[in-house]
């Protein structure tokens, strides 16, 4: 397959499985109607992406190709590829991160039981993210030593690092994303603030629940 098919079945993986909740159908038809339009997406065969669980590195994929792509494809990633918006936010007990969720609809939390929500868990589930947030913060930065990611400002409404818990597609558990309009240069490389977004109750996947929320958190 040419370079740019590999790029353009990329893009196509990207949109089917980070936007396939009911407030996205739309942009998501629009979208793909638009890349359909690039040149690069021509005779283009996708193959069975029900394997994908993470869609971060489909995004890396985007973003190190973003010149590859028309005016039009560009504009209706754009659309997509930006912080969610949710009704409300709460902090974890550390401080560190800030945890955007709905308290009713489509993308509402809930912990899971016997196979399905369980009423009433929004709290519950909200605090257990922050909770198993902090922990990995605390293991994977203080005892390891990796490097904190970069603040990113009053995105999201303020320095935490946001995470925006959303109904994601079937299968999917969760990304990492970032603006590439919020670089950080430095003598070594270019670094970027970054958000994520998860699943709102890992229901039905290989690891449901609150096991699917902690391998999410910690990867």
């Amino acid at each position: 397959m040419p370079a740019h098919g590999r790029y353009a079945v990329v893009i196509v993986i990207l949109f089917l499985r980070i936007s396939l909740h009911a407030q996205q159908i739309g942009h998501l038809r629009q979208t793909i109607r638009s890349l359909q339009n690039d040149p690069a997406m021509q005779s283009i065969v996708l193959p069975d992406s029900g394997t994908v669980k993470c869609a971060t590195p489909y995004l890396l994929a985007v973003h190190s190709r973003w010149n590859l792509l028309s005016p039009q494809s560009k504009e209706g990633l754009s659309r997509v590829m930006q912080r969610p918006t949710l009704q409300t936010s709460t902090l974890s007990p550390s401080g560190r991160f800030r945890i955007h969720f709905d308290t009713t609809g489509a993308n509402q939390p809930a912990l899971i039981a016997a196979g399905q929500d369980v009423p009433n868990t929004t709290k519950a589930y909200v605090d257990s993210v922050a909770k198993v947030l902090d922990y990995v913060w605390t293991y994977e930065i203080d005892t390891l030593g990796y490097d904190p990611p970069p603040p990113d400002g009053i995105e999201g409404g303020g320095p935490e690092f946001d995470v925006y818990v959303e109904d994601l597609g079937p299968g999917e558990f969760g990304y990492t994303d970032w603006l590439d309009a919020d670089a950080i240069p430095t003598p070594y490389n270019t670094r970027f603030p970054t958000f994520i977004v998860m699943d709102n109750d890992f229901l039905g996947l290989r690891t449901s629940g609150m096991n699917g929320l902690k391998v999410t958190c910690a990867h």
